[in-house]
């Protein structure tokens, strides 16, 4: 099975926790739900795909796409709900090594069942269109269990005609003490008026039989066992022939369990010896449990089969976990479209323009096409690189008493390290040097850009910021998220102005909710010197004071002069 597996000690872990988190990664992931537990494992377990291994893995995206023609609906429900029934042989193949493990009924019935349902998946017309389970000698395998026309398992199905004999021996042992037992009640129940109790004990309710218990009492066919002041008890003790007969049940009894205890090591023989047949079956079972969870994937998000190419196209891309997180509160994901070349990527846009949330977007939708996962995209294209990072908000770090910045710049030294080790990489910075005065946080920025284009290689680095100078850099391609629309912003009604009290006042909430909604989430690339204004407008709508935005226009206009 394509997993993906690679030597990981030679390359960095492909993403680390830092990013995982930003990018909400273990909620994307979480989507992908193989139904054995087998394919969980495989789950837990598998490595991506990275750079050097595009063979393989176009592969496993041929196959991907394969499996989603040829599955419908109908199957991919059926399939997963009997694959989903499948025991867990782990632990039972683990212990076949050991020769002193024996199996025990319970272990038998698994491995009957894992056959039988092998079998029965086998022959089903979608799983032989996907070629699958095949070279598998299922049938030989349910035989091993000693009956083929069932799944349930008995010791009786591979017993022999020495354990049948013990079988037949207990059995009339037992009929025996059931005719003595039978006898001894008919006796009792003419002498006292009552059979004894399961127990073997006679009851006699006091002080009304007194009488008859006193009489018991002197009886050597039963134990006197207690008085209370509403009953006498008393144990009926066996007779000869009842004696005789529990003590040929009991012999009976551990004749069987001898024979039953070598049919199963016979059993645990003929497992061992074609435990890599056993081995081999459960893990082609885990491959078709793991390749219909990613149909169901597929399915699920409406998404694309991943494509090979030399630059990252998304075609209305969604970020799944945010996506969720929007429909609980009535709201749409727009989807994303955005092609990056090799090399150094600078997006802008204004606050609450989505640049985070598209830059999160291009690293899960990496990640998932690295792992040979459905992309929640109409088309995703990329190339295989060796690790994905994410660089995001800073914070201040109380345990090590760094300040925000200072955190930042240990966060941009592990980078950098990565950069060194590992080419090509996805590296998606956001908005650094924020977190220190603005004319440093810029000259950092432009540092960070011109370093990249010559680190990048043939890798992706996207830095998104509000600076302006990133933008004027050479040889870097230059977006923006859209951000607002001026047409749709003016069709909402203008928040009313500060310190207005009417009954018609705009709440804080309505006002964002406007604006949100005015926003268009596309990113577009600009020309050279093109440089992004709208936080005054925006400020502006909001009904900021009339003096404050006088002044800040006319800084901005001297800045553009000088």
């Amino acid at each position: 099975m394509g997993d993906g597996s690679v030597a990981v000690d030679e390359v960095r872990p492909v993403m680390d926790s830092s990013t995982m988190e930003a990018v909400l990664w273990r909620d994307v992931w979480g989507a992908f739900q193989p139904v054995t537990s087998a394919g969980q494992r495989w789950k837990r377990a598998v490595q991506p795909w990275v750079s050097g291994q595009e063979d393989a893995w176009c592969a496993a995206l041929r196959q991907l796409e394969e499996d989603a023609q040829v599955i419908s609906d109908a199957d991919l429900r059926t399939l997963r709900e009997q694959l989903s029934r499948m025991p867990d042989l782990a632990n039972t193949l683990c212990d076949l090594v050991a020769p002193a493990f024996v199996l025990q009924p319970k272990h038998a019935l698994w491995l009957k069942q894992c056959a039988w349902l092998g079998g029965a998946l086998a022959e089903h017309p979608a799983v032989q269109r996907m070629h699958s389970l095949t070279g598998i000698p299922w049938k030989q395998l349910l035989e091993m269990m000693g009956e083929a026309t069932s799944p349930a398992f008995a010791v009786d199905h591979v017993g022999g005609a020495v354990y049948h004999r013990a079988v037949q021996a207990l059995t009339e042992a037992v009929s025996d003490v059931a005719a003595c037992l039978r006898a001894r009640d008919a006796a009792w129940m003419e002498t006292v008026g009552r059979r004894p109790t399961r127990d073997g004990q006679i009851i006699l309710s006091l002080p009304m039989e007194a009488p008859l218990a006193n009489a018991l009492k002197q009886r050597a066919d039963v134990r006197w066992v207690r008085d209370t002041p509403f009953e006498s008890v008393f144990e009926v003790l066996s007779d000869d022939r009842l004696q005789a007969a529990l003590q040929r049940k009991d012999a009976a009894q551990a004749e069987l369990d001898a024979c039953v205890a070598a049919v199963m090591r016979r059993l645990t023989d003929t497992v061992r010896r074609t435990a890599p047949q056993w081995q081999r079956a459960v893990d082609e079972l885990c491959e078709l449990d793991v390749r219909l969870a990613k149909v169901e994937l597929l399915r699920r998000w409406a998404g694309c089969v991943p494509q090979a190419g030399e630059a990252v196209q998304m075609e209305g891309a969604i970020h799944p976990a945010i996506a969720d997180a929007l429909g609980r509160r009535g709201r749409a994901f727009t989807p994303l479209s955005w092609t990056l070349a090799p090399g150094v990527g600078v997006l802008c846009g204004s606050n609450m323009g989505g640049k985070t949330v598209a830059m999160a977007t291009l690293c899960v939708c990496q990640l998932l096409a690295q792992f040979a996962l459905p992309v929640p995209a109409r088309r995703f294209q990329t190339m295989l690189v060796r690790c994905v990072r994410f660089c995001g908000d800073a914070e201040t770090d109380a345990r090590r008493g760094l300040s925000a910045f200072g955190g930042e710049v240990l966060r941009w030294m592990e980078l950098w390290d990565v950069l060194q080790a590992a080419e090509p990489v996805l590296v998606c910075f956001d908005e650094p040097g924020k977190s220190t005065n603005p004319a440093e946080g810029e000259a950092l920025t432009v540092g960070w850009v011109r370093c990249l284009v010559r680190l990048a290689g043939s890798g992706v680095a996207v830095m998104a910021t509000h600076f302006a100078a990133p933008l004027r850099e050479p040889m870097v391609q230059k977006f923006r998220v859209s951000g607002l629309s001026s047409r749709r912003l003016s069709a909402s009604s203008k928040p009313n102005p500060p310190g207005a009290r009417t009954e018609h006042e705009v709440a804080t909430d309505d006002r964002l909710a406007q604006l949100e909604g005015a926003m268009h989430y596309r990113i577009e690339s600009l020309g050279e010197g093109d440089v992004p204004r709208e936080a005054v407008w925006v400020a502006e709508w909001l009904g900021a004071p009339e003096l404050l935005l006088r002044e800040a226009r006319g800084f901005l206009e001297r800045r553009v002069e000088s």
